[in-house]
């Protein structure tokens, strides 16, 4: 009964403290962050690279197998859509979702954009 009153308190704390703007919780261990970051390496998928996209932001490195991809989600357009823009010529349908922007810089019938923030609700 006190270990769950215990818990109960603590997740009431936590929620105030939330709604204030702080997120209270465990701190994670420097051998889990180095064991961590030991694990995060780039693996051969034994395709080539190819950059759809921009040089700078817009532009991704994927592997070039692209066969049977018909749909991209991507959340965040800004001012640029080279990446999708892409993908359309390839005939891949894009999904563009960002409150920021009213429409994507390029329209395309192979795009839908939603103007729609995609994230952490806070409240």
């Amino acid at each position: 009964m006190i270990e769950r009153l215990k818990w109960m308190l603590l997740t009431e704390l936590r929620a105030g403290l939330f709604s204030r703007g702080l997120n209270v919780t465990g701190q994670t261990s420097p051998t889990d962050v180095t064991a961590l970051i030991r694990r995060l390496r780039p693996l051969d998928c034994g395709k080539e690279l190819i950059r759809i996209g921009g040089e700078g932001d817009g532009g991704y490195l994927v592997p070039n197998d692209l066969e049977g991809i018909e749909y991209c989600f991507s959340p965040g357009v800004s001012t640029t859509s080279d990446f999708e823009n892409t993908l359309a010529d390839l005939h891949i349908k894009s999904f563009l979702a960002d409150y920021s922007v009213a429409s994507p810089p390029v329209v395309r019938p192979e795009m839908v954009f939603d103007k729609k923030f995609l994230g952490v609700c806070r409240g």
